[in-house]
């Protein structure tokens, strides 16, 4: 199960009736984790992918393209720090990703 967060996305992915969350942010960690929550089962799924970089305040939005499903993703704040550190290390940014979806188990960034 995903720890408590503020500052990610999440979108449904109707097909596979789950919803998914993106990033964020805590008091103690910054997130790059994507988490599933499988409606029919009524249960978490850790598809065990990140993204290299912990991205928060970003925009996002599913898309049911041919031949699989792609999750955009724009800028937001992007950086470490550690618990009670410093957060003025973090920076905005303007790039885009793309996850490609073709089934929960083939998930992959670009």
């Amino acid at each position: 199960m995903p720890g408590p967060r503020g500052g990610h996305t999440s979108a449904m992915l109707t097909e596979q009736e789950m919803l998914l969350i993106y990033g964020g942010w805590s008091n103690s960690s910054q997130y790059s984790d994507i988490w599933l929550y499988d409606i029919n089962n009524n249960c978490w799924v850790d598809p065990e992918l990140s993204h290299e970089i912990p991205r928060w305040y970003h925009s996002a939005i599913v898309v049911p393209a041919i031949p699989s499903w792609k999750y955009f993703v724009f800028g937001g704040s992007i950086g470490n720090f550690e618990e009670g550190g410093n957060r003025t290390t973090s920076r905005m940014t303007d790039e885009a990703y793309v996850l490609d979806i073709p089934d929960i188990k083939n998930m992959k960034w670009y």
